[in-house]
């Protein structure tokens, strides 16, 4: 019981260690329940990416981008955002998010690694915001949750 109970204790704490001083880190003692507040995120509708060779099944933003989206869609007053991270609800000029990545697509899409080795980035089997960016603080540039150079972090799920 200890243990669980020292785990439940730490886990915030380390979170919050790798958010201080980042751009997500918006002080204050509800720093956390900006983004994990539990209400229902923003119910708009989204212009979603489109292309001939798009293989993929995409549905409107979910868990792991929604979030993201309430801050970047420039609809939340609490957060003031540069012109640069205001997608608004176009998303038509953004990498897909919120749709399945699983066998069926790998098998449409011979340009995408097996799902072994992309499940690390999913969220919950789907790619969303989070598959590649990491929002608590990370060392890259844009909050990538790895290097890009060389393409990296795009050749992991994409083979060219």
């Amino acid at each position: 019981m200890k243990k669980i109970f020292f785990i439940l204790l730490f886990i915030p704490f380390s979170i919050f260690g790798q958010l201080a001083g980042t751009v997500h880190d918006f002080g204050g003692d509800d720093r956390c329940n900006i983004c994990h507040d539990g209400m229902l995120k923003s119910a708009l509708f989204y212009n979603l990416y489109w292309s001939p060779t798009l293989d993929a099944y995409l549905m409107q933003p979910m868990e792991g981008s929604i979030e993201c989206l309430d801050c970047h869609n420039g609809g939340n007053l609490k957060i003031t955002m540069g012109q640069s991270t205001n997608f608004g609800t176009d998303l038509s000029n953004h990498h897909p998010i919120s749709f399945i990545y699983d066998n069926a697509l790998v098998l449409r899409d011979s340009e995408l690694h097996e799902v072994i080795r992309v499940s690390k980035f999913l969220k919950d089997g789907r790619v969303e915001c989070v598959s590649c960016h990491d929002v608590h603080g990370s060392g890259y540039p844009n909050l990538l949750k790895m290097s890009n150079q060389g393409s990296a972090l795009c050749l992991s799920c994409h083979k060219k």
